[in-house]
């Protein structure tokens, strides 16, 4: 009796845990570094696709530019 309890435990707390792993990298995915390597790849992907880069600015709610 007591292993079955000790197994419930484990589980509930491995579930926990692994929902909240799960739950914080799809909602706040590791960030990384944008490499010339990747911008090579999506100017490859857009050629294939027959679409272009262009630039643009983003401005927040109060009106400051965001920049790089």
């Amino acid at each position: 009796m007591k292993w079955a309890v000790a197994v419930i435990a484990f589980v509930a707390v491995f579930s926990a845990f692994a929902g909240y792993w799960a739950a914080s990298m799809s909602l706040h995915p590791a960030r990384r570094l944008l490499t010339a390597e990747l911008i090579s790849q999506a100017d490859e992907v857009f050629q294939r696709d027959g679409a272009q880069r262009a630039p643009f600015d983003v401005r927040v709610a109060d009106g400051i530019l965001l920049r790089d």
